[in-house]
């Protein structure tokens, strides 16, 4: 009896290492918005930036752009081993977690160490990609599974996403809905950390919101744990943002049980990503104006004069 219980013993040891790893591979496959997403709302809030700034701060040159959207897009789609040992999800409690005594499960440590480096880089390639890193955690802040937040890789149902994070950017809706919006500019007055916790805080309150026209908020989608320091789940429309479903939000007068219902690219889902994404914007823009006010400004080492020439070419937005 004593060798079957020792044996007992070891297999229950190993299914529990077993299913870590399992859990640990399946983290390397766990992001927020995809590169391209990524890409698209820093090209946005390049211009959305270059046509607010006034004539007293200097614009985003294209080289600058480019380093920002392609270091935001390479940590979107981080390597393999980087994906495994450092996930991005939202702390809400202000105190950095990890799993397994190695992964960092949350963004907050890592975003504050690159902020804190913004202030003394010097050398132009490195500061702008630095910030697109920084710009990747607050667009990543403006999807709900990353500041309930949910762990989206269950690999036990064959699905390694939050769908919310596939949904496409409308790009002409969104740039309908910012036209000559500059508040992310004339209001960035605020600290790094400061504009994360802003950011994280409107996600929140856009997943507690009523959805418009059902008896239920959208946490029917992304359902928080009682614990700011714990993840959350999939609520009872399950993780099927974008798609039709079905699911039940509440009784009715006669005592039957309702039905909500949403249908493939519903308008409802589409409002809700188009005031996520201008969440995405508005951050990003508010995070170049952070990086050009002369608490954060420092001399690079490598602008090219034609280049600023050609950055300085279009007209601004008064």
């Amino acid at each position: 009896m004593n060798v079957a219980a020792s044996v007992r013993g070891v297999m229950h040891t190993a299914a529990k290492r077993g299913l870590a790893v399992l859990t640990l591979f399946a983290a390397a496959h766990v992001g927020g918005y995809e590169g391209n997403t990524h890409q698209q709302i820093t090209f946005l809030a390049a211009r959305q930036f270059n046509a607010c700034v006034g004539v007293e701060t200097p614009r985003l040159t294209p080289l600058e752009v480019r380093y920002i959207a392609r270091a935001n897009a390479d940590q979107a789609d981080k390597g393999f081993w980087r994906k495994l040992f450092r996930w991005n999800y939202y702390d809400r409690a202000g105190e950095s977690g990890r799993f397994l005594w190695t992964v960092e499960t949350r963004m907050n440590r890592h975003y504050a160490e690159l902020t804190q480096r913004l202030a003394s880089e010097q050398e132009l390639a490195e500061r702008f990609s630095d910030l697109g890193r920084v710009v990747s955690y607050l667009q990543d802040a403006t999807s709900p599974a990353h500041v309930v937040p949910i762990y989206t890789g269950r690999w036990w149902r064959f699905s390694m996403t939050d769908r919310f994070n596939n949904y496409p950017v409308d790009v002409e809706a969104l740039t309908a809905a910012l036209t000559d919006d500059c508040t992310a500019v004339r209001g960035a007055d605020i600290s790094w950390e400061q504009l994360l916790a802003g950011v994280a805080d409107r996600t929140i309150g856009a997943v507690q919101e009523v959805i418009p026209g059902l008896p239920v908020g959208w946490e029917a989608y992304w359902e928080f744990d009682e614990g700011d320091d714990a993840f959350g789940q999939y609520g009872v429309a399950g993780n099927s943002f974008g798609r039709r479903t079905e699911f039940p939000c509440g009784g009715t007068a006669e005592g039957t049980e309702r039905t909500c219902i949403l249908l493939d690219n519903d308008p409802l889902y589409r409002q809700f990503a188009l005031a996520r994404h201008r969440e995405a914007v508005q951050a990003t823009v508010a995070a170049m104006t952070l990086l050009r006010s002369p608490q954060t400004a420092v001399a690079v080492t490598d602008l090219s004069p034609d280049v600023l020439k050609l950055a300085m070419a279009a007209p601004r937005r008064r």
